[in-house]
């Protein structure tokens, strides 16, 4: 049974914040509407029925980054970088994390729980 083109355009689906690249990437080969020509490596997504809108997300250099709303793979990559240990319980989408964001790193090993859903 072949389908016709569809009656309407579909709405944009939510994301996880996360590394910029890989969602323009995403949005592009779905063919769906985004912002485009930001300079951040990291954003923030927030959708609508007709546009993903990207937001540079601040990753700060020498502290926890925040990543909350993001997948495990992109948390666990910023986090590692960071130089922290990582635990996790759940899947999905991070929910809250144990140490502050923006805390100063220490120069020990420091394990970070997260927690998602």
């Amino acid at each position: 049974m072949s389908r016709g083109p569809l009656a309407e355009t579909p709405s944009v689906p939510a994301s996880n914040d996360g590394a910029r690249e890989a969602l323009e990437t995403l949005y592009g080969q779905l063919d769906m509407n985004h912002t485009t020509g930001l300079a951040a490596d990291w954003v923030q997504v927030t959708t609508s029925e007709q546009e993903a809108q990207l937001s540079p997300l601040d990753i700060p250099e020498s502290g926890v980054p925040d990543v909350r709303g993001m997948g495990l793979r992109d948390a666990l990559y910023l986090l590692e970088n960071a130089g922290l240990r990582v635990d996790y319980d759940g899947i999905g989408t991070v929910k809250s994390q144990s140490i502050d964001p923006g805390t100063p790193l220490r120069t020990e090993l420091t394990t970070i729980q997260l927690r998602l859903s």
